[in-house]
């Protein structure tokens, strides 16, 4: 686990213990909506410090049914509002329990079940992933960069200013990073999804496709192996 990663799972364990605070007999609504605030918040610098970064979910899938798209499309609009709505009120419960002794094991179950949630969140968004990238081999280099990245299907998109940062340090300049990439979606390697930002600005998300990433891993494992 990297040191990163720690500190979020402690964060996570340290968000359920005061929403299991929260819960208890000795909470008030002072603390449950400061609560809520402060998480609603967080949620919002994590999701604005990841687009900065140049990462956003990958939602790109077009040899996925409509149905199961719209199914996840569905999922996504009501899962956080669903979430909200069961938060509060387990807050709110544990405020009106009259038994002192139910009251904190009530605040205790809902520490372990924010805990518990919050840090299964945090390893499953935790991306990147620490595979060795070799240097100055053009496509292979970007095949492994985009892999230790997760920009895989399922996994994550990175706009093409991120990944030119991240394809410096490995010796590839921004004409060689860009004809790599247009060699590799010739071959059906990678997909660069083109949008219109409000600004006007043209932005490129880029992702292995499967038969992209199915490659970087077959490269990467030997070498995993050995490290």
């Amino acid at each position: 686990m990297s040191p990163v990663t720690f500190l979020r799972v402690g964060l996570s364990t340290v968000t359920g213990i005061v929403a299991g605070f929260a819960a208890s007999p000795r909470a008030n609504a002072v603390v449950t909506w400061t609560f809520l605030a402060v998480l609603l918040i967080g949620w919002a610098l994590v999701t604005v410090r990841n687009r900065r970064h140049g990462f956003r979910p990958n939602e790109h899938a077009p040899m996925t049914p409509d149905a199961e798209m719209q199914t996840r499309s569905a999922v996504d609009t009501w899962a956080p509002s669903v979430t909200a709505v069961l938060l509060y009120a387990a807050l709110t419960f544990g405020g009106v329990i009259e038994d002192e002794v139910f009251g904190w094991i009530w605040a205790a179950a809902v520490a372990v079940a924010v805990s518990c949630a919050l840090i299964w969140w945090t390893l499953t968004t935790d991306r990147t992933r620490n595979i060795p990238v070799p240097t100055g081999q053009g496509a292979r280099t970007m095949c492994r960069l985009l892999l230790a990245l997760d920009a895989v299907p399922s996994g994550r998109q990175v706009n093409r200013s991120a990944l030119i940062h991240e394809a410096e340090p490995l010796g590839m300049s921004a004409d060689e990073v860009a004809g790599t990439i247009a060699d590799l979606a010739a071959r059906d390697k990678l997909v660069v999804v083109t949008e219109r930002e409000r600004s006007g600005e043209r932005v490129d998300w880029i992702s292995l496709t499967e038969a992209g990433a199915a490659d970087a891993a077959d490269t990467a494992h030997p070498a995993d192996s050995a490290s």
